[in-house]
């Protein structure tokens, strides 16, 4: 946490924590599956799997669903 802390302070940004990143990568994630044209329950899962979890309720726990 330390090190996050540290990098957010240097490039001026806020300190989310590690879940702050997972958060931000799911989002992202699923904006690109979105754009290749998967559905939202493929890209869920696909997410899912890319987080090293199995329930695609996992990755919209971090989409704030």
């Amino acid at each position: 946490y330390n090190d996050i802390k540290q990098a957010a302070l240097i490039s001026k940004e806020i300190a989310e924590g590690s879940h702050g990143l997972r958060w931000n990568f799911a989002k992202k994630r699923m904006f690109e599956y979105g754009k290749a044209g998967y559905s939202y329950s493929d890209s869920l899962q696909e997410v899912s799997y890319e987080m090293k979890h199995n329930r695609a309720s996992i990755t919209e726990h971090y989409l704030g669903g």
